[in-house]
């Protein structure tokens, strides 16, 4: 039978791709705390101390990053589509452009993050403490916002459409129409 090994093949090269980064990008980047334009997709970063870690532009497609600590990283265009951040500490992080579609933040706390121009469609975001955060023409179409807690946050030009924001905190909220929500103050 021809599928038998078509079908192993398949599998292998599937399996190949699921450990993606690249060796030097991974030792260079545990060693420094800095690595642009690297290779680190699906790399597994649970619970690591990044406290101002330079990942600018790097490619972190599907990485787990869960319970991280992320304060004050720089991740201008960083790509992160479908990454697991759930728990992770990024306050204060510097995420303009970055691609977060699809991640996980749950429960993350992104207080006063920088994620202007930004894409998180389709993020799962409930609970995240999005306090003071800076979310101005960032893409939150289809969005879980559940329960987040948007006290001081600016979300000028953003797109929403589809976004649940069912149990959301407005507090001094400059939404996206550019009005001031302070309904849960």
């Amino acid at each position: 039978m021809i599928r038998l090994p078509l079908i192993a093949l398949l599998c292998s090269l599937f399996a190949s791709h699921a450990a993606a980064w690249n060796d030097e990008d991974l030792a260079f980047f545990h060693a420094s705390k800095a690595c642009s334009f690297c290779d680190l997709s699906n790399v597994n970063l649970d619970g690591a101390d990044l406290v101002g870690a330079d990942l600018h532009g790097s490619d972190m497609l599907g990485a787990q990053l869960r319970g991280a600590d992320l304060r004050g990283a720089y991740l201008l265009g960083t790509k992160l589509r479908g990454a697991n951040l759930g728990g992770a500490n990024l306050g204060g992080v510097s995420a303009l452009a970055a691609d977060l579609s699809g991640a996980d933040l749950r429960g993350a706390d992104l207080s006063g993050a920088q994620l202007n121009g930004a894409l998180l469609k389709g993020a799962l975001l409930n609970g995240a403490n999005l306090t003071g955060a800076s979310l101005m023409s960032t893409d939150l179409s289809g969005a879980d916002l559940r329960a987040v807690d948007l006290t001081d946050a600016f979300l000028n030009g953003a797109n929403m459409g589809g976004a649940d924001l069912s149990g959301a905190t407005f507090c001094r909220t400059m939404m996206s129409d550019n009005t001031t929500d302070s309904s849960g103050c």
